[in-house]
């Protein structure tokens, strides 16, 4: 547990406590007030302070949190109004555990025959330390890179919380190296090929179906919502980045409704999280083709359905969203924000990344939204761009299956005419026989050399990856 930074000040019936907490889910809170004690607690925050004086909690008691600033003011009742409360700088005696009987011998012996008993009265208390909100640390992430520091001190609780593994100390040219690697070793060549040569009836329905633009019930509850969160200006040379964190985030919630048809689940923070590279792993592609190439990648390697049809009929969607404008894409962004919103931990994906998205797509320049328009109405993504090599892949599993085919017919070729076998001159058998184990050393050949190929899933090795690098640097 951490314990945040404080502040307290009193008026004459209240003590003020300010908290710094900044990107936590107020409404998880909760508040202890007993005595001389007062305990609060917002995982992965927790605070216990023991005064000199007593408090009360008489319902007068209140608090107030400011998203922008990350503090939560509260208001604790004294018990008796207009007491001076002493000793409120003296920090560690605060924080100091409640002494239940303070005149009792701090050591006791016991027999070792005697077995250890825990007394009713045994107080299991957290240990409490200061610590810093801010890491000292240059790297910088979130909507337009405004945020730094935030995701390290959640990892501890929340370890799935991103897959990059330091995300306050890896510089960003670094995250795009180790995403792709990361991808290289996640994909399963067997799970893509069982989809790719017999895709269910369920995936046929999922990308025959027409777009739907996403909708959900709560949308002026969550604009009214959005109105506490500042605009965060965005420069000239942020606006390509923004636009392209802008298409990732877009993709990944449209990839999920499509893929489970509307019908959200418990999985759905969980997957969008996993397909967009901003949310796992804080970075994009430099540019937005490979923004795309990569949330292809990302959709055949971690949802239940891959599908290289179902991304680019994803791809299609998002182009219908943009193509509706700013009020389209704004719809969008609060379907993602509103499954975000309710998850345990993914919610803190909100504070850094959508929720400035949110309040950006509103006041940003219809000239912006035409110019992404038009970019994606150009853009195409092949299986050829993706840094993975399906085409060997596929081709590996078609001859496999030519081959089954082959074997196949010329088992019942020699079972019908063994007969006619019999009396053909024996010079043609062998040539024939020849030919038939020449052509089945090439497909071995051959077969033996994609193997080989899709064994050495290496970035040196593998154009589309090595572009993708290219265009980092």
């Amino acid at each position: 547990m951490l314990t945040p930074k404080f502040k307290i000040t009193q008026e004459d019936n209240y003590i003020l406590l300010t908290l710094h907490i900044p990107y936590v889910k107020i409404s998880t809170s909760e508040m202890f007030i007993e005595g001389t004690e007062f305990k609060f607690y917002l995982k992965p925050y927790y605070l216990r302070l023991n005064f000199n004086q007593e408090l009360v909690e008489d319902g007068s008691e209140s608090a107030k949190y400011d998203v922008d600033s990350g503090d939560i003011a509260i208001k604790i009742p004294k018990k008796i109004p207009g007491e001076y409360f002493t000793d409120l700088d003296m920090i560690t005696k605060l924080l100091a555990p409640k002494q239940s009987n303070p005149t009792a011998p701090k050591i006791e012996v016991v027999s070792s025959d005697s077995p250890l008993e825990i007394p009713d009265d045994f107080e299991w208390e957290w240990d409490q330390q200061i610590v810093e909100n801010t890491i000292d640390t240059a790297v910088s992430y979130g909507f337009a890179n405004n945020h730094s520091g935030v995701y390290t001190r959640f990892l501890d609780e929340y370890p799935d919380l991103v897959d990059l593994p330091d995300p306050d100390t890896t510089q960003p040219e670094e995250r795009l190296l180790l995403m792709l690697e990361d991808l290289q070793r996640r994909f399963d060549m067997e799970h893509y090929l069982n989809d790719y040569l017999g895709p269910n009836e369920y995936v046929g329905d999922v990308v025959s179906t027409p777009f739907i633009p996403p909708s959900i019930d709560n949308e002026q509850e969550l604009l009214v919502e959005l109105t506490k969160t500042s605009l965060t200006p965005v420069t000239k040379s942020q606006m390509s980045q923004v636009m392209i964190g802008l298409f990732d985030l877009l993709f990944a919630y449209l990839f999920e409704l499509r893929h489970t048809q509307g019908r959200e689940t418990v999985e759905s923070a969980w997957s969008i999280s996993k397909l967009s590279t901003q949310l796992s792993w804080l970075s994009t592609g430099p540019t937005l083709h490979s923004a795309a190439v990569l949330s292809f990648t990302r959709a055949l390697t971690f949802p239940l359905y891959r599908n290289f049809d179902l991304c680019s009929k994803v791809l299609s969607d998002l182009r219908e969203v943009v193509s509706g404008g700013r009020s389209s894409i704004l719809s969008t962004l609060l379907g993602l924000y509103n499954t975000l919103r309710t998850h345990e931990f993914f919610y803190l994906h909100n504070a850094v990344f959508v929720k400035e998205y949110c309040v950006w797509v509103q006041h940003v320049s219809d000239k912006h939204i035409t110019k992404l328009q038009a970019a994606l109405g150009d853009m195409k993504v092949t299986k050829s761009d993706l840094p993975l090599p399906l085409k060997q892949f596929e081709k590996l599993m078609e001859l496999g299956e030519e081959e089954s085919d082959s074997e196949e017919e010329s088992s019942s070729d020699e079972y019908t005419s063994s007969s006619s076998s019999e009396l053909s001159d024996s010079s043609e058998s062998e040539d024939d026989t020849d030919d038939l184990v020449d052509e089945g050393v090439d497909n071995d050949k051959e077969m033996e050399s994609l193997m080989e190929n899709v064994k050495s899933l290496d970035l040196e090795k593998n154009k589309p990856a090595t572009c993708l690098i290219e265009e980092l640097n």
